[in-house]
């Protein structure tokens, strides 16, 4: 494995954790809050 890929790998897991994270996050309580609405 080069390392260069490697740390290329390391940030897009960074970035993906932060963007999935946040967005999951808010898709839960949306979803959340539309069940208990009904």
């Amino acid at each position: 494995m080069d390392a260069n890929l490697l740390n290329i790998i390391g940030v897009l897991a960074v970035f993906a954790l932060i963007v999935i994270v946040p967005l999951a996050f808010v898709f839960g309580i949306y979803t959340f809050n539309k069940r208990k609405r009904k």
